[in-house]
């Protein structure tokens, strides 16, 4: 078994995911587009305690980007990896504004709860966005991955971009000072898969309220599944099959 943690980087006051979530589960829940199991995970799959054993388990801790705000069960990036990859399991705890240090306080009271096995963290900086980089941020991040390193887990720092320039532009990315000042942490940017999809533009990355649309999902899914399988943790792809074509 295998698992991964979604982090992000807002600071606001730790919310109580039991009621599901504090704030956006909670104001998100009359939207039938939205369902949520009863460890207040997004989506109608149910999970077992414990995966099976040719299972690769993932936990996505997050923000409205790791929950999918503004798309459907069945569009979240979540879902979406799920069902390319048979035998993936993605739990997705996001939940709206959340910042790292509220995941971390998370991740130490949730992340274990249906024994996920061996875990990898991802982190997706949001606030450096349109920072840059600052020393907290960069001390907290490294304090993250020792924490989950000492538990014999591995962390992967993840980049969900926001903005269509961040992605398409050749200038240098804003939070590019961040990425150079964690030289020692696996960062997984996914400005690139967004960039490289044919079937996603500047116009069509992002819903209405500027979280992304399900086209982005889906590719977020895809550089999801591709990282693990660049890892050794999914089997590789047969020569001449695509699993995840529509």
């Amino acid at each position: 078994m295998k698992a991964l943690f979604v982090v992000v980087t807002l600071a606001i006051v730790f919310g109580l995911l039991e009621l599901p979530a504090w704030p956006a589960l909670v104001l998100l829940e009359k939207d039938s587009r939205f369902d949520f199991r009863p460890l207040g995970l997004r989506g109608r799959r149910e999970y077992s305690s414990k995966a099976a054993a040719d299972a690769v388990r993932v936990g996505a801790f997050g923000d409205s980007f790791v929950f999918g705000s503004e798309v459907g069960n069945d569009d979240v990036w979540s879902a979406q990896a799920e069902r390319s990859e048979p035998g993936l399991e993605v739990l997705n705890y996001g939940v709206g504004g959340y910042g790292t240090d509220q995941a971390l306080m998370l991740y130490r009271s949730r992340g274990q709860e249906l024994e996920p096995g061996s875990r990898r963290v991802l982190a997706d900086p949001r606030l450096a966005l349109e920072a840059g980089t600052d020393d907290e941020l960069v001390t907290l991040v490294q304090s993250f991955a020792r924490e989950v390193e000492s538990a014999g887990d591995s962390f992967i720092f993840v980049i969900f971009p926001g903005r269509a320039e961040d992605i398409w532009s050749s200038a240098r990315r804003p939070y590019a000072p961040l990425i150079e000042a964690l030289p020692e942490i696996t960062i997984l940017d996914l400005a690139d898969p967004l960039r490289l999809d044919p079937e996603l533009t500047p116009a069509t990355l992002l819903a209405r309220g500027g979280h992304y649309s399900p086209g982005a999902n889906r590719a977020t899914g895809r550089a999801l599944i591709a990282l693990l399988r660049a890892r050794g943790l999914l089997p590789p792809v047969d020569a001449g099959l695509d699993p995840h074509a529509d």
